[in-house]
């Protein structure tokens, strides 16, 4: 084995060796194979990257590689037969045939890897190596498949570069290919893309194999003699192979696009599917009318919103749903349109009323795009059912009245602001004019005249300002202001510290009421309190001198009188002396009664 090896690779000398020549025109033809295969292996590979059937992408990977390796080989051959050796030359059938499994596999390796979005950087170049590594077999196979009366030997040297040389050809043809797809700073299409990256592979399939023949040396035995061979067999073996790859590769294009075509199909067709079953499911009626007024199509809500059914209004004048005075000028405001491009409707949204079936008119917004397609101007209008809403606004205002008439009764300020410095007002009632002088437009952030903060008399202003409102019970301080007249007033404030929804803000919700009356009142109870207990002081020394006054004699008489009757006296006298004392005494009782009660 190793001395056939040697053999193969001896050095041969000059005078041994046959020279050919190659014809230029196969050689161009065998290019053009290559530039051709390539082109047809791009346009499948991106065709199957994008279909999302796993068994169409591998069969039409499949396929691809099956033409692009008969490329391939057909390439080698012609170009083969574009040698010229000056002798006869003939093709071992088996020899060939095997020479076509390593064009094929190559082909599937490079096939599956340019379905591909990306490659890294092992991929690319353990790809190339298995692709270089194939087609080079393919061309040493077909080589030795030759049967002539030379034989055939390779330089070593330029046999292991035309391997280096396949190699590398195919790192760069796979690199080309996806760097291309890369480069932003040129903008092609798809189409010059591919272009570019089969002219690209086909001069690399090329120079692999022109490579290789450089490797080959003929060496004429000694005793043979060379014998012409007619350049007509060579060129129309070419052109048949030439032609048989041809077929072969239109072939598998045309499969591509129709491939391509069904794909093109049912992906329209699902897009039709999304788009009417998006309508059909829209809450919003949509109604497509040509430039002529003429409605095209429906969806389920127009007949749900307006009680006309698909078949009522296709191929009618839109302006059935049109009630007066519109009715009769409608189709002029889409001529106009159409004349001046000036869109008073087209693409706004307005109120407007639409016509049922039923003759009744209900409020809606309307809303119309405009979209050109082949030549036809289409328009499609949406409406929106606008009762809910419109009762929705009535129950708001309502609600919003009842709730302005609550807060302009009560006898007092409602109010919300910030809890921050100078308590900006977010909403202020208008019981503030009342109290202050001025209206509560003149309180409200952030066009705001005054600060509620601006009124407080400056002897309570640190009073309120120390108040804690962010108490969990909330906060009660009462504080005098300076209305807009100069007049002092007293001010309860009832409130609440409370944040917004996402926790960002802190607000203060509460209730000012004017207690001056009541304040004026209390202060009218103390001074009537100090009067009384005055008055109570003075009537207590004046029953205490009067007690003084009147027990002193009233204590004599009592004393004197029951002196007397202990002294000698006759039974008269001692009579009245006795009731002298007893009269004294119940004096003293009912003086010392009189007392207790006054006090």
């Amino acid at each position: 084995m190793i001395n056939s090896i040697k053999t193969v690779f001896e050095e041969v000398p000059n005078n041994l060796l046959v020279i050919g020549d190659y014809n230029f025109w196969l050689v161009l033809l065998s290019v053009i194979i290559a530039i051709s295969a390539s082109f047809m292996a791009f346009q499948v590979s991106y065709q199957a990257s994008k279909t999302l059937s796993v068994k169409r992408r591998h069969l039409a990977s499949m396929v691809s590689s099956i033409a692009l390796g008969g490329g391939v080989w057909s390439m080698h051959f012609i170009g083969m037969l574009a040698f010229d050796l000056c002798t006869d030359v003939s093709f071992g059938m088996t020899l060939t045939v095997v020479s076509l499994v390593p064009a094929i596999a190559a082909s599937w390796v490079a096939q599956n890897l340019l379905i591909k979005d990306n490659l890294s950087a092992f991929q690319l170049i353990f790809g190339g190596v298995l692709v270089g590594a194939g087609i080079g077999s393919m061309h040493y196979i077909g080589m030795a498949s030759m049967e002539m009366a030379p034989l055939l030997r390779y330089d070593l040297s330029m046999f292991m570069l035309s391997i280096l040389v396949a190699v590398a050809l195919a790192i760069l043809a796979l690199y080309f290919r996806f760097g291309l797809d890369n480069l932003t700073l040129i903008k092609l299409n798809r189409t010059s893309k591919i272009c570019i990256a089969s002219v690209v592979m086909g001069i690399a399939i090329s120079g692999m194999h022109y490579t290789g023949m450089a490797a080959a040396r003929f060496v004429l035995p000694e005793g043979v003699a060379l014998s012409q061979q007619s350049d007509h067999i060579s060129l129309f073996l070419a052109l048949a192979i030439a032609v048989v790859t041809f077929v072969i590769i239109a072939l598998v294009i045309a499969l591509n696009f129709v491939f391509k075509y069904k794909d093109i199909s049912a992906h329209s067709l699902e897009n039709e599917k999304r788009l009417v079953a998006t309508m059909d499911t829209a809450l919003d009626a949509i109604i497509t009318i040509n430039e002529w007024g003429k409605v095209i199509s429906v969806n389920r809500s127009v007949e749900k919103l307006l009680g006309w059914s698909a078949e009522d209004l296709v191929g009618n004048n839109v302006n059935k749903v049109v009630p007066a005075p519109h009715h009769d000028a409608h189709d002029s405001y889409i001529s106009n349109y159409l004349r001046t491009k000036e869109a008073k409707i087209i693409g706004a949204s307005r109120d407007v009323e639409a016509l049922t079936k039923q003759g009744q008119t209900i409020p809606v917004r309307l809303r119309i795009g405009h979209v050109e397609m082949e030549n036809q101007h289409l328009f499609v209008a949406f409406l929106c059912d606008l009762r809910g809403r419109l009762q929705m606004e009535l129950e708001m205002r309502e609600s919003e009245a009842r709730f302005r008439s609550l807060l302009g009764n009560l006898p007092g300020i409602a109010y919300r602001c910030i809890n921050e410095k100078d308590w900006p007002l977010l909403f202020i009632s208008d019981e503030v004019e009342n109290i202050l002088g001025y209206p509560a437009n003149d309180f409200i952030a952030p066009n705001n005249k005054f600060n509620f903060s601006d009124f407080i008399h400056p002897d309570d202003l640190n009073h309120v300002v120390e108040t804690d409102f962010n108490h969990p019970d909330g906060y009660v301080i009462d504080y005098r202001i300076i209305d807009r007249f100069g007049e002092i007033k007293w001010m309860l404030g009832y409130g609440r510290a409370v944040k917004s929804e996402d926790g960002r803000e802190c607000y203060l919700d509460g209730f000012i009421m004017d207690i001056t009356q009541r304040k004026t009142i209390e202060q009218e109870l103390i001074q009537a309190k100090n009067k009384a207990e005055q008055a109570s002081s003075a009537r207590a020394a004046f029953l205490a001198n009067m007690s003084h006054e009147i027990r002193t004699p009233m204590n004599a008489v009592v004393g004197f009188s029951d002196i007397l009757l202990d002294s000698e006296l006759s039974s008269t006298q001692k009579k009245y002396v006795s009731s002298i004392n007893q009269s004294a005494k119940s004096l003293m009782h009912i003086l010392n009664d009189i007392l207790d009660s006054a006090k």
